[in-house]
């Protein structure tokens, strides 16, 4: 390399450190190998390794050697060629993000015609051998054929991943935001600790961590679910990132349609849940014969009238019906659980020259959607009702600089934004009103207060909760990446995001009746918003929209040799919270007058003379938040002992920011609480420190025939600072604020046993074993510790989504064109294929408690029979199909398909009440509380009790039947 063009790089790397130039994930990977003599085994210099259909090749060097860079992800044909030698040409040559695919060719002299090429078919191999940490690779064609809605379904099934939903009617676990579908936790880390990633780009909420966007599955390319060992290029993530990758157009168009209903059913006897998805993509290039322009585009639209399925729905209709008269058409389906909503995704793809190429994309969803709450089943109108909006926009340039260099330039924004209020007044706060008090619940105090028709009024209970948030970010990216020999690969970068965060949710909306002046809007943590919840305005500057800055700068190293493989990678990231807070949390109003007139600025007076203090915040009282650098060592050492056996080690330090929605709070809000403190609320603390997770992990990879490899991995992790709530002794009143203060370690196993298409049969076999212990499972697991002013225990426990054992089983068996049973000149089964996903897994833990009415909406104090989270819950298992056939329907390639989820309809337990184990009863009728209890409120008291404890919510979804066609043009 000249001396000009060193510096040249050198200039690019250093100006990587000033500019401003989104949190970003790798959609490229590289095809290496070597070329050599068939007959004498000798390397071959000098020999044209090229991509069909691309500009992409390199010549392998004296060694034979060669490599190509910055591949996009996909299938591809390679083709080798030299003066002398036979050309030949390998297809389906599958390209991983971040890894490296190793294709060598052996090459005959010419004996043959001039013009004759020999061709093979390239077979993924079974071990991966720059491997250095846990992951599990999906192509988009074995997501369709999987009995799986999206990609986190098939994620979900993976080892050491816990699919976890909460129920609000029983714990609410730490009271977090309800989510459209569970969430994923990896390796016993919190939810927001998995990063997800969509053609490279962040797809989370940086407010709450987690992500609401969907994808329509047709448009994905490749899946990639990382379970450990993250490279230095990921961040803000501790416990594991799913990283999707979305086709592009290529020369030539093409696209699919595809439906999905259950609405079939009706005529086999099938129950039905009215479950429609409509999906369109389309790609190819913007100019007819010319590939250097292409476009992709895919929409998807769902309707669901039971968006989540559970059993025992028709007898909570039963109920409806009995108390309220209503009927309802289809008795299975759960009252006020429907969703509609759309989601569109697009790319364009731009060769501006041979070195230069320009990507542009757009990823969105919008989501409506409404939440069955048992405790609402008689007044289920006013459960809560959501809408969830996800939109982003990115532009990425990527420039070859030669065969063994080149950088990106990635520009990106995301907005999400969500609305949570009472499903008949949604979001008009006027209507929220009732001078009188919010009706409560009913005489048994099981359900709440439901609306009596033949009256005018709306007696029912509203949703008293109403929550508005919106966050964006504008993010940059700059890196470059060099294959500085054939055996060093160095990529550099800087990531750059500027959030803008807005928040509003009122607490007790009924009481807008009495205006901002009677006190109507005390009860509102807001910023960024006005006093509504509606306008974005900058309203002040302690009060206006929040706007972090977050950034990080890396430098990674991939050493590859035959005999060991390393990725040492070295991060640090920034965090400017760019926000005030207290200077002294236990004096937070600084100035205090006692009711004599006397005035102090410190704490020398003893409690008693300022019970009854008053103060104000002032600017005085607060002073700019720290802000954060952290630095993360990265370590991965792969050792491909032989082609066979594969040892991989790694080690590194995980920082991520905690979830930005507990960092914030309006200043007034803050006096508020502080003067009155009038209820338990908890709300940001700017000084939150970034949460830490250093991880260990070992693993084992060893073929076992031609088409079967084991896995095995052993892992270790050690957590702290992680956020969780407390009590802050302040004065005049205290309040409740978050800390970092919990901790826990994770250890575990994972066994994998994978068989490649054998005989057409594909089989992966995934067994975990796991310990999740620590001191909260949430940020707001000590809630009740908090709200009492308690000193929280510092010990380990099991978490709440601490799964000791989990199996999943997924057997694939596809016959070809021409295969299968023939039936005189026809094969009826060709083309058709059957995939099964079995999965079981033991129950997460529970606490268990004296037996006690659980039910109840009154307040209760239970006592505890047991250590926290001792005993684990029941055992679940589900068996899921999808059968499907191809055939030939007016020239295109139409496959039906059969789609059946829980096809053995058991019943299975996803909760159970703390007091007995069961998910149907609590057994506190049989106690002489309960009897008593029956004494005063006779039959129609206990048949609503029964009938509160069986809650649709403790079970997972029913026998689902779907039937499906996809078109292929």
């Amino acid at each position: 390399m000249g001396r000009l063009k060193v510096k040249w790089l050198t200039g690019i790397l250093v100006l990587t450190l000033f500019l401003c130039p989104t949190l970003f994930a790798g959609i490229s990977g590289k095809i290496a190998g070597v070329v050599k003599d068939a007959e004498s085994g000798a390397p071959l210099p000098g020999v044209n390794v090229v991509i069909q259909g691309t500009s992409m090749g390199a010549a392998t060097n004296l060694k034979g050697e060669y490599f190509i860079i910055n591949v996009p992800v996909g299938t591809y044909t390679l083709k080798a060629s030299m003066v002398g030698y036979i050309e030949m040409e390998v297809e389906k040559v599958g390209v991983v993000a971040d890894l490296t695919t190793t294709q060598d060719f052996e090459l005959k002299p010419t004996v043959l015609e001039i013009g004759q090429v020999i061709k093979v078919v390239a077979e993924r191999p079974l071990i991966q051998g720059d491997r250095t940490g846990s992951l599990q690779i999906t192509s988009g064609e074995q997501l369709q054929n999987m009995p799986v809605k999206d990609y986190s379904d098939m994620v979900s099934i993976q080892s050491g991943v816990v699919k976890y939903a909460d129920n609000a009617d029983i714990r609410q676990r730490g009271g977090r935001e309800s989510t459209n579908t569970p969430t994923l936790n990896i390796r016993g880390g919190r939810a927001d600790e998995v990063a997800y990633y969509v053609d490279g780009f962040s797809q989370q909420d940086p407010l709450t961590g987690i992500s609401t966007t969907a994808i329509n599955s047709n448009a994905i390319e490749q899946v990639v679910a990382m379970a450990g060992g993250f490279n230095a290029e990921y961040g803000k993530v501790m416990s594991g990132a799913v990283n999707v990758v979305t086709k592009e157009g290529t020369g030539k168009y093409n696209g699919v349609f595809e439906v999905v209903t259950d609405n079939l059913g009706d005529w086999m006897g099938i129950d039905r849940y009215d479950y429609n998805v409509y999906d369109l993509a389309l790609g190819g290039p913007l100019i007819p014969n010319n590939d250097r322009y292409s476009f992709y585009f895919s929409g998807e639209k769902r309707w669901q009238r039971d968006r989540d399925p559970r059993l025992y729905a028709q007898d909570a209709n039963e109920a409806r019906e009995e108390f309220l008269g209503v009927k309802t058409d289809n008795d299975n389906i759960l009252p006020h659980n429907s969703l509609w909503g759309y989601t569109w995704q697009g790319k364009l793809n731009l060769k501006l020259s041979n070195a230069i190429n320009l990507k542009l994309g757009t990823l969105g969803s919008l989501d409506r959607w409404l939440e069955f709450r048992h405790n609402y089943l008689f007044d289920i109108e006013h459960a809560p009702k959501y809408v969830d909006k996800n939109n982003s926009f990115y532009a990425k340039l990527i420039h070859t600089l030669s065969n063994r260099t080149f950088y990106t330039i990635s520009g990106s924004y995301y907005v999400t934004e969500r609305k949570r209020g009472d499903g008949i007044y949604f979001d008009k706060l006027d209507d929220y009103a009732r001078p009188t008090g919010n009706p409560r619940y009913d005489d048994e105090s099981l359900f709440y207060s439901w609306d009596d028709p033949s009256t005018s009024a709306d007696e029912g209970h509203v949703w008293d909760d109403y929550l508005h948030r919106k966050s964006s970010y504008v993010g940059a990216d700059f890196d470059i990446t060099s294959q500085v020999t054939p055996h060093h690969q160095v990529k550099s970068g800087l990531q750059f995001q500027r959030h803008a965060l807005r928040y509003y949710r009122h607490l007790f909306p009924h009481k807008v009746f009495l205006g901002v002046t009677g006190g109507g809007y005390n009860d509102v943590d807001w910023y960024g918003y006005d006093m509504n919840g509606d306008t974005e305005q900058d309203t002040s500057e302690l009060n206006s929209a929040k706007h972090p800055i977050t950034a990080a700068l890396y430098l990674q190293d991939k050493i590859e040799y035959e005999g060991i493989v390393v990725n040492a990678g070295l991060r640090v990231d920034y965090l400017n919270v760019d926000t005030k807070m207290l200077k002294d949390e236990f004096l937070p109003l600084g100035i205090y007058t006692t009711p004599d007139g006397r005035s102090y600025k410190d704490a020398t007076l003893n409690e008693t003379d300022y019970t009854d203090a008053r103060g104000n915040l002032h600017p005085t009282d607060l002073k700019e938040a720290k802000k954060r650098i952290f630095t993360s060592p990265r370590l991965g050492i792969g050792f491909p002992v032989t082609d066979r056996t594969l040892l991989h080690i790694n080690y590194g330090k995980f920082f991520q920011q905690p979830n930005l929605v507990n960092l914030y709070v309006n200043y007034g809000y803050l006096e508020y609480m502080v003067k009155a403190s009038p209820y338990y609320y908890p709300f940001g603390n700017p000084n939150l420190k970034p949460e830490e997770t250093t991880a260990y992990e070992v693993g084992l990879t060893q073929q076992l025939g031609a088409n079967t490899k084991l896995d095995v991995t052993g892992y270790y992790k050690d957590v702290k600072n992680l956020v969780e709530v407390t009590n802050i002794g302040s004065y005049p009143k205290g309040f409740a604020s978050y800390k970092n203060m919990d901790y826990g370690t994770i250890k575990g196993a994972d066994f994998a046993l994978t068989m490649r298409r054998t005989r057409h049969l594909a089989l992966n076999l995934a067994y975990s074993l796991s310990w999740s212990n620590g001191t909260g499972s949430f940020t707001n697991t000590q809630r009740n510790v908090a709200w009492t002013a308690s000193e929280s225990p510092k010990m380990l426990a099991s978490l709440e989504f601490d799964q000791r054992h989990k199996l999943s089983a997924n057997v694939d068996y596809r016959l070809g064109k021409g295969e299968g049973p023939k039936l005189g000149n026809s094969f009826p089964l060709q083309k058709a294929g059957i995939n099964l996903i079995l999965t079981a897994a033991s129950g997460t833990p529970y606490t268990p408690m004296v037996v006690y009415n659980e039910v109840t909406l009154a307040a209760v104090a239970p006592t505890p029979a047991g250590p926290i989270n001792s005993i684990e819950g029941p055992w679940t298992y589900r068996l899921d199909l999808k059968a499907d056939r191809e055939v030939s329907l007016m020239g295109l390639n139409t496959t039906f398909y059969l789609w059946i989820l829980n096809l053995f309809g058991r019943k299975n337990a996803v909760d159970v009440y703390e007091c007995s184990g069961s998910p149907t009863t609590t057994t506190w009728l049989s106690t002489p509380e309960g009897q008593k209890y029956v004494e005063t409120y006779g039959a129609t008291g206990e048949r609503k009790y029964l009938l509160k404890e069986k809650n649709p919510n403790n079970f997972d979804f029913p026998r689902l039947v779907r039937f499906g066609i996809r078109i292929n043009f």
